[in-house]
């Protein structure tokens, strides 16, 4: 597999992995344990703690965590040469598909959470439709990339994107 194809896969994968894990963050930040069964750098996040600002999870490295997932996901999948095509434009539709979300947060990334309720339901609801459009983009490309995979690859993918588990 060249390089290049492993840094676009590596990109593309982090942005899968932040658009289902966010809302379980989100959704499990006002507990007192970490939202994520994970010891977080608050020093990583811009001082903040990971439940007080929780869509900075998203946001922050979001090219580096999609990097990070698309190569663990290529690395698990041991594409062959065959596939290494597909999967190449495969990663281009997830680094296109995730563009607008990296523009949202380039727009936000010096901005303070909102606090009032209406505006942090307007600021959900900007992420939500972003991360509609960006499945209605990946949907089919991932429908044709799972078509080319034989039955192992299959069942390995089949648990790269495991549903969250939920208490």
């Amino acid at each position: 597999m060249t390089r290049s194809v492993v840094i676009a896969a590596i990109l593309a994968i982090a942005g899968l992995g932040f658009m289902f894990g966010a809302p379980v963050i989100a959704e499990n930040a006002d507990r007192d344990e970490d939202p994520i069964g994970l010891v977080i750098d608050s020093a990583a996040i811009g001082g903040k703690n990971a439940a007080q600002e929780p869509w900075r999870l998203i946001c922050d490295n979001i090219e580096a965590h999609r990097a990070a997932r698309l190569g663990f996901a290529a690395a698990k999948l041991k594409l062959t040469e065959n596939q290494e095509s597909a999967w190449s434009g495969f990663v281009e539709t997830i680094v296109h598909a995730g563009e607008p979300m990296r523009q949202f947060c380039d727009s936000i990334r010096d901005a303070p959470e909102p606090t009032a309720l209406p505006d942090r339901v307007a600021w959900m609801e900007r992420i939500a439709t972003i991360r509609t459009a960006e499945l209605q983009q990946l949907r089919p490309a991932i429908t044709e990339f799972y078509g080319i995979l034989d039955p192992d690859q299959k069942a390995i993918a089949d648990g790269l994107l495991a549903p969250h588990r939920r208490p």
